[in-house]
């Protein structure tokens, strides 16, 4: 069996392609909000400041690299045209190509999946150079964090929560006051690679793991508010929904894409 594996990336291999997603990106949050979306994008985990960009290692071959972007919608400022939501996504997709094009960047066009719309950077010999992939997100009522997402059962698109998100960057702070930013980045890496080919755990899930994962820690080593019964309980990253252990397939997302 050939072996894969994620590996970080160095800032220096992968600053270039950053740049240049981030600025397609940050014209198509300009071009959205001109259009009444108010909307907002950030890199997972801001990988450009904290040096969390991975990629693929097959065999003894590493792949393109890859980076994730969130885009996060503010749905209550949204016109009644735009909250059909197999709309809103082509909208979006057809703008980021349009920007594109007029960029002359080599990028293809957006690629649909059930989850992001992922466009590819090839290189001169028609090879693969580098890609990302763009999830669409907003807040519900509860500022918990949603992502939209293709539920085949029912043909149609819904807002998945990701659970206990809401709180996420104030946990990130007191990570980065402790100083075990370095303890994030090994947790992350290993749970990139548990859940290596898992699409229900892309690296936004892995990230929000990892951060609870570490600031649990803390908590428990220097007593502060932690509440060991709560850990012991596992949810879905998606829906939410609680599980009996940690590698349960979720019976609610699995019903989605029957």
């Amino acid at each position: 069996m050939v072996k894969k594996y994620y590996e970080f990336v160095p800032k220096s291999e992968y600053s270039e392609y950053l740049h240049l997603s981030e600025k397609l990106v940050r014209l198509l949050v300009k071009n959205l909000n001109a259009k009444c979306i108010n909307s907002k994008y950030y890199i997972i985990g801001s990988a450009g400041k904290r040096n969390l960009v991975t990629r693929l290692v097959i065999g003894e071959e590493r792949q393109p690299i890859d980076v994730d972007i969130n885009l996060e919608i503010d749905l209550f400022s949204l016109y009644k045209n735009y909250r059909r939501l197999d709309f809103l996504k082509e909208f979006i997709r057809n703008e980021l190509n349009r920007i594109i094009k007029e960029s002359n960047k080599s990028f293809s066009d957006g690629q649909n999946s059930s989850s992001v719309l992922t466009y590819i950077l090839s290189n001169d010999k028609d090879q693969i150079a580098f890609s990302f992939d763009i999830a669409i997100v907003s807040r519900n009522k509860n500022n918990e964090l949603q992502r939209l997402k293709f539920a085949k059962k029912s043909n149609s698109y819904t807002w998945t929560v990701v659970f206990g998100s809401s709180n996420l960057e104030e946990k990130v702070r007191l990570i980065k006051t402790k100083e075990d930013w370095n303890k994030l980045r090994t947790t992350y890496l290993k749970l990139k690679n548990k859940y290596i080919g898992d699409e229900n755990h892309p690296s936004y899930v892995c990230y929000k793991m990892a951060v609870e994962e570490i600031y649990n820690q803390i908590c428990k080593e220097e007593d502060l508010d932690y509440n060991a019964e709560e850990q012991k309980k596992f949810y879905c990253p998606f829906c939410g929904a609680e599980k009996e252990y940690e590698d349960e397939i979720c019976s609610v997302c699995n019903d989605d894409d029957d």
